[in-house]
């Protein structure tokens, strides 16, 4: 579990980086928005996707 959490936690990272040079490149305050709530989002949503895998696993 450790080294799953490990390189999901590295992808998010490396992906928010890559969405962060997105945004400064094109500088427009919706579109940094919408990119940041986008990756917010989807961090929330692999984590919980995660969460309930580990929890599922340690039922059964």
């Amino acid at each position: 579990y450790s080294s799953l959490h490990h390189c999901n936690l590295h992808q998010c990272t490396l992906c928010n980086y890559t969405l962060h040079l997105f945004t400064l490149r094109h500088r427009t305050l919706y579109q940094s928005i919408l990119v940041h709530t986008t990756a917010i989002y989807t961090n929330v949503l692999s984590a919980t996707s995660l969460y309930i895998t580990e929890l599922y696993a340690s039922l059964f």
